[in-house]
């Protein structure tokens, strides 16, 4: 199948994360190539997430959930999380700082 128009990716990608926030970037991508029967490059995907966020006014929210980084709900009461939130980095990294 023909490469989809910008537009097309980037309605695909509101649609699949308003139905699963949780899902990073790869999961995003398989996602859409899967259901729609396109070939997608991360940096495609990549591309339309930031412009979902730029669009939705979110701060960046959108394509930084997607990248996989730590939210709030995950970190609470979990003192390797929380640090590992407050310097960027996954709770498995965290262990090794503290």
């Amino acid at each position: 199948m023909a490469a989809p128009a910008d537009e097309e990716v980037l309605a695909a990608v509101l649609a699949v994360k308003s139905a699963h926030p949780d899902y990073g970037l790869a999961r995003l991508r398989s996602h859409i190539k899967e259901a729609n029967g396109w070939e997608l490059s991360e940096k495609r995907v990549k591309k339309a997430l930031a412009a979902a966020a730029e669009h939705s006014g979110d701060g960046g929210a959108l394509a930084a959930g997607a990248a996989g980084a730590e939210g709030a709900a995950g970190a609470a009461g979990n003192p390797c999380a929380e640090a590992a939130a407050s310097v960027g980095r996954r709770a498995t990294h965290a262990t090794r700082l503290l």
